[in-house]
């Protein structure tokens, strides 16, 4: 049986790279795949996944580059501006690319990017800690908010700083929820899980991949999706509790610089969709904690231009901080 795996699975790579080799753009040289988020970075590990198990069905090396600062903002105006050869593509983190152009971080649109595919979609999720019985449940960590909004014991919410992605869920809910809290802002989500361990927040909301392997520390009490996931069968959704009823997370998305000729894409888009269906890439993927998503061009483009217009539908009484 293994033999015949092992057959199966290179017989594949061998039908995917002749489809390659057979396309009228063939990457000549190392591709450079622009990453605006330091190294180890949740967005860095995931890209680095990716970039390793697309080598061997491009037949080149995808070199991962670090551009960062101004939350992303400095790597995607380099990715915006770099060469449309096809040797430079890159990750946009949605909604932080969103919000960044809204904030004015950088020398870039929407527009300035050609979607090839998205990778990741990791769901938000609201969290305490274990040993906090003030909260068995969503409803009840509503209620205490609800009644002490206006004291000393009114909701302390650890986030990953102003206007990022924790908060703008954070905010959603409570806005929802009808509810006011303080946030205790943090550098980045793993100063924000300490923050909470450390009791000094109540809550968070962090990514399902973020406390992979933690749940002896935290406990799910609801999931931003419009339906219950498979992984999480027990959790209700917000929307199930009268709550914030849309879809949020992170995306991954794969772009190249606007102007690349169309073959590039479609070279991109099958090379990551073989990549994103390697059996021994989906294994460490899971293991990683990584919901992995794939999307086409085209499905990418929607799913880029629906979060722009959330992030920009936000009236400043969204924020009551």
């Amino acid at each position: 049986m293994k033999r015949i795996i092992a057959f199966a699975l290179c017989l594949i790579i061998m039908l995917v790279l002749y489809s390659i080799a057979s396309a009228d753009y063939i990457p000549t040289s190392p591709v450079y795949m622009v990453v605006g988020f330091e190294a180890d970075s949740s967005t860095d590990k995931a890209s680095r996944l990716l970039a390793d198990y697309a080598e061997k069905y491009i037949d080149q090396i995808v070199v991962v580059e670090n551009i960062t600062g101004k939350s992303g903002g400095n790597g995607w105006t380099h990715l915006a501006k770099a060469d449309t050869d096809g040797l430079t593509i890159g990750v946009l983190n949605l909604p932080v690319f969103n919000m960044s152009i809204v904030n004015k971080m950088g020398a870039y649109k929407t527009r300035s990017f050609a979607p090839i595919c998205n990778y990741i979609t990791d769901t938000a999720v609201v969290i305490v800690r274990t040993d906090d019985d003030r909260f068995p449940d969503l409803t009840a960590l509503v209620e205490y908010g609800i009644a002490n909004q206006n004291d000393e014991k009114i909701l302390r919410a650890a986030t990953n700083g102003p206007y990022a992605t924790n908060h703008i869920w954070t905010q959603a809910f409570a806005n929802s929820a009808c509810f006011f809290y303080n946030a205790v802002p943090q550098m980045g989500t793993k100063e924000e899980l300490q923050s909470l361990q450390n009791k000094k927040a109540d809550f968070c909301i962090v990514k399902i991949s973020d406390i992979i392997g933690q749940e002896d520390h935290y406990r799910i009490l609801g999931i931003f999706a419009e339906n219950r996931l498979s992984k999480l069968p027990e959790v209700p959704t917000l929307k199930e509790l009268g709550y914030f009823d849309k879809w949020m997370g992170s995306a991954y998305c794969i772009v190249a610089p606007v102007g690349v000729d169309d073959d590039v894409i479609k070279l991109y888009e099958a090379t990551f969709r073989s990549t994103m269906e390697d059996p021994d890439f989906l294994e460490i993927a899971e293991q990683d904690g990584l919901a992995v998503d794939f999307k086409n061009a085209s499905e990418t483009a929607a799913l880029i231009a629906k979060q722009q217009e959330f992030i920009e539908s936000l009236e400043d009484d969204f924020w009551y901080e």
